[in-house]
């Protein structure tokens, strides 16, 4: 996978996290819930 293929991978992640929780999640939050529930591109990609 190239660099920019990953980028995209992360961000869009990132911008449905931000999506679904919203701007003000506490950060100590965050590596809690990708932990638990990996998102299913990340899965796929074999990055867990």
């Amino acid at each position: 996978m190239r660099e920019n293929e990953l980028s995209g991978v992360i961000i869009g992640c990132a911008m449905r996290v931000h999506t679904a929780l919203g701007p003000g999640l506490l950060e100590s939050a965050v590596p809690l819930r990708s932990k638990k529930y990996p998102p299913p591109q990340i899965q796929k990609q074999g990055f867990y």
